[in-house]
């Protein structure tokens, strides 16, 4: 389940580096939430782990990642491309 985890993350943080404009804020929050989550994907790795921390930690992580996107622009990309919000 780890690997899945880990995968769907990566795949995230990078759309969100291909579509927004990064801003110092957002590229923390991206970071914070993309270790956070690769700590939980090591821990479900694990056989009869209990993610009891690693879950509320990539949780909050991704939290905080929620609040910062609120305020994100599209990229001149992303705006091409008709992806404007």
């Amino acid at each position: 389940m780890g690997e899945e985890v880990r995968t769907v993350a990566e795949v995230a943080c990078a759309g969100l580096h291909r579509r927004v404009v990064m801003t110092a804020p957002i590229e923390t929050a991206i970071e914070d939430a993309r270790i956070a989550t690769s700590v939980l994907a090591s821990v479900l790795d694990w056989k009869g782990a209990v993610p009891a921390t690693a879950r509320p930690n990539a949780v909050a992580a991704l939290q905080a990642l929620i609040v910062w996107l609120q305020s994100a622009r599209p990229n001149e990309r992303t705006i091409a491309l008709g992806l404007d919000w």
